[in-house]
Order: C-alpha cells, then structure tokens, then sequence
C-alpha cells in the first residue's frame, strides 16, 4: 500500500485519524438515569428554607432552623400530638 493509497482510501484500513469515526462506549457502560433518592422515612419541609428533611429530626440540617417544635416540650422531652402534659417534667402541652 503506498503512502497516497491510505488518503485516498479515507483511513479504511485501521486509522482513525481524519475518516470522521469515533468508537462509542458500549451501551453498559452509559450512565443510566437514576431515579431520585427516597427516604426509607417519612420526610417534610423545612418551614424556613423548605428543603425536603426526614420528619423525625429536631432541627433542619441545611439551615439550622428548629423543626417539630410543637412536638417538643420546654425540657425537651417529645411529645406525641395526643399528649396534654409532658410525661418527663409534668409540664401543660
């Protein structure tokens, strides 16, 4: 094969350089979409930057700002929301 033969063959012959081919990745290999993560728990929004955060936790882990507060007495006991008196210290929900 001579020098010109490989230009005028458009690279046929094993190159890649200039012949407009590019190798795709295989199909496996392409990242899939992921569907959106979801808690194991339930989850509720912040009340002060609405970001979606598990509804068991005290306070928002993006801003800070106490959550649940109703849920919770001056000594900082839980409270279910049926309780009218705080089973730690006695306190009046």
């Amino acid at each position: 094969m001579s020098f010109f033969s490989h230009f005028r063959n458009r690279g046929y012959y094993g190159s890649h350089h200039g012949s407009g081919y590019f190798q795709q990745p295989p199909q496996q290999m392409m990242q899939q979409p992921q569907p959106p993560y979801i808690s194991s728990q339930a989850t509720i929004r912040c009340p002060d930057c609405q970001s979606i955060i598990e509804q068991n936790v005290r306070f928002c882990k993006y801003c800070g700002e106490e959550v649940n507060k109703a849920l919770r007495c001056q000594c900082g006991a839980s409270l279910s929301s049926s309780d009218k008196f705080c089973s730690n210290c006695g306190a009046k929900k």
